[in-house]
């Protein structure tokens, strides 16, 4: 609204002061409520207070990420329905991304036999090589694993 009514600029400024206020909000009420946490128990747990808060913090982070994944997730189903095409959601966590995707294709092939898999290749302004490569470098090995098995990408 600020962008509309007073130009660019100042729509910028006042969205990073509510980002700035959003953070925040969020860093205070983390500090208080384990402040609030550690008050019960014994002086000598003080220690562990930060890093207590730290891991409160990327819980908070993580389940808002996943949060907006599923809310995007909806919406492509959604889209997917009205188009009058089939679509499911799979997800997973793992610490290798090749080995978690090749999982879930494998089951959701085994599910739903006439899926189609699809990978993309990205194209990333100069400075940002290595990241292409290795998202690039990802969808290729998958490719190559899925055909072994018979599984076209």
């Amino acid at each position: 609204m600020a962008s509309q009514l007073l130009g660019p600029q100042f729509g910028l400024v006042s969205g990073a002061a509510l980002l700035i206020d959003y953070v925040l909000a969020i860093g205070v009420s983390l500090a208080s409520g384990t402040d609030a946490m550690f008050s019960l128990l014994s002086f000598s747990t003080q220690a562990y207070k930060l890093p207590v808060a730290g891991a409160m913090g990327a819980v908070e982070a993580l389940s808002r990420l996943t949060f907006v994944r599923d809310a995007a997730m909806t919406q492509l189903e959604g889209f997917c329905a009205k188009c009058g095409l089939a679509a499911t959601r799979v997800v997973g966590f793992g610490t290798d991304p090749v080995k978690e995707l090749e999982r879930l294709l494998k089951q959701t092939v085994a599910s739903v036999p006439d899926c189609v898999c699809f990978a993309n290749k990205l194209i990333l302004p100069p400075g940002r090589r290595l990241s292409e490569w290795l998202h690039n470098r990802t969808a290729l090995q998958l490719q190559r694993r899925l055909h072994a098995e018979g599984i076209p990408l």
